[in-house]
C-alpha cells in the first residue's frame, strides 16, 4: 500500500515541480531538439495499406521531382496524435502511463479529407501532408479525451516543441501562441476561463519535412490533395483498439512504440520486453 502511495506522490510532485523553459519562443531559430514522447492512436497496417494504394505513389513521385529527401527517407509509425511533450527526461513515458487519464473503448474514425499543412502562414518549413478525420459521433469521442489528456500530462513538459518555437511561434496567430505557450504545443482541447478552447485536429500523416516548401510544389500539393479528395470520397473507416505512448522525431514523426494499453481491458505491453520473449 505505501509503495503506490508512493509512487502516486512521486507523480504529483513531479507534475507541480516540473520547470518549464520556454526561452525558444524568444529567438527567431527552431528550438533544439532533445526528446520527444506522446501519446497516439497508431493506424493499423491492413488500414495503411489501402491508404498507400490510394496516395502513396503520386505523393512520392512528386516529393522525388523535387528533391524533397529528408521526407523520402523520414521513418514514422502511422498514427493519430492526441499529444506530444518535448522533454530531457528519458523517463518521461513511465510518467504518462502511470498518469494516463482512462482511455476510451474501442471505437471506429473514418479518415476523409487529405491536406497541406504549414506550421504557420508564413513559414517555409516544417510542413506535412495529412489525411483527416471525418467528424461524426466517434470523433467526439476523441475530441472529449484530448481535453482529459491536455490537462494531466502537458505539464510533464519540460519546453516547448522545437518545430512551433522561434520564427514559427512569431509567425503565428495570438490564439496559436497562447497554446504553444500554455501547453507546449498548438492543437489541443483545453478549458480557459471556464470556456472551451477546442484546436484539436485528428489526423493521418504521411509526410513529414523540415526542408523549405517550394511555392511551385506547394502549389502541386494542394492540387494533389484535391486530386486524391475526388478519389476517396467516402473515406476509409478504421477500427482502434489500443493507444499507444511512443517516442517521436523532431517533425513529430513515431520513431518507436513503448507501451501499447489495450482500450478494451486496459492490459499494458511493454514493447521492448515483449520482443524479447
Amino acid at each position: 500500500m505505501f509503495k503506490y502511495i508512493f509512487i502516486l506522490f512521486s507523480c504529483i510532485f513531479f507534475v507541480y515541480s516540473n520547470h518549464i523553459d520556454n526561452s525558444s519562443l524568444e529567438t527567431n531559430e527552431l528550438g533544439t531538439h532533445k526528446k520527444t514522447y506522446g501519446l497516439v492512436y497508431i493506424v493499423p497496417k491492413n488500414d495503411m495499406k489501402k491508404l498507400d494504394n490510394i496516395y502513396f505513389g503520386l505523393l512520392n513521385e512528386k516529393l522525388t521531382l523535387y528533391n524533397v529527401n529528408d521526407a523520402l527517407n523520414r521513418k514514422n509509425i502511422p498514427h493519430i496524435t492526441i499529444i506530444h511533450l518535448h522533454t530531457d527526461d528519458i523517463f518521461l513515458p513511465q510518467k504518462i502511463l502511470k498518469l494516463l487519464p482512462k482511455p476510451p473503448k474501442p471505437f471506429t474514425l473514418t479518415l476523409n479529407g487529405f491536406s497541406l499543412v504549414k506550421a504557420s502562414k508564413n513559414s517555409k518549413m516544417p510542413w506535412w501532408f495529412d489525411i483527416n478525420v471525418l467528424k461524426d459521433s466517434n470523433y467526439e469521442i476523441i475530441m472529449k479525451y484530448n481535453f482529459e489528456v491536455t490537462k494531466t500530462l502537458s505539464p510533464l513538459r519540460s519546453s516547448p516543441l522545437p518545430r512551433v518555437s522561434g520564427f514559427v511561434y512569431k509567425d503565428s496567430n495570438d490564439e496559436v501562441k497562447s497554446q504553444i505557450r500554455d501547453l507546449g504545443v498548438n492543437g489541443l482541447n483545453r478549458i480557459i476561463n471556464g470556456k472551451e478552447e477546442r484546436m484539436y485536429r485528428p489526423h493521418v500523416t504521411f509526410i513529414y519535412s523540415m526542408q523549405n516548401l517550394e511555392s511551385k510544389l506547394e502549389k502541386e500539393l494542394l492540387d494533389l490533395a484535391d486530386e486524391l479528395n475526388s478519389i476517396l470520397t467516402k473515406g476509409i473507416k478504421v477500427k482502434f483498439n489500443n493507444i499507444s505512448i511512443v517516442e517521436l522525431g523532431v517533425s513529430g514523426n513515431v520513431l518507436r512504440e513503448i507501451y501499447r494499453i489495450n482500450l478494451e481491458n486496459g492490459n499494458v505491453i511493454d514493447i521492448s520486453k515483449e520482443m524479447q520473449r
